[in-house]
């Protein structure tokens, strides 16, 4: 009996693996554990990961919200070095006038 090859649809997509890396092994073990092709494997794993990924933002990429919360957190690392420089600033004044108390002044 003749077997035709399966028909191959939708879009495809060529991957490489970084060299020396051992992800395909790894990949591959675990598709035979799971009685899966390399294939089946790679978008079980794809679709079980993106389950409960955070939605990008509208018209952006996930790198545009990481910036924009990064660049909240740079801001609010500036404002509390601003605060706590102001903060020692006055306590090393209110030192400086109790040195002088102490001195006789």
């Amino acid at each position: 009996m003749v077997t035709e090859p399966r028909k191959r649809e939708g879009p495809q997509l060529l991957l490489r693996f970084p060299e020396g890396s051992n992800l395909r092994d790894r990949l591959d073990g675990a598709a035979r554990e799971n009685k899966r092709s390399l294939t089946a494997e790679i978008i079980h794993r794809l679709e079980r990961s993106l389950e409960n990924a955070e939605p990008l933002p509208p018209g952006g990429s996930a790198y545009e919200g990481r910036l924009a919360t990064l660049e909240d957190m740079v801001g609010d690392y500036l404002n509390l070095t601003n605060d706590l420089n102001a903060r020692v600033r006055m306590l090393e004044e209110r030192v400086a006038e109790l040195g002088g108390l102490s001195n006789g002044e």
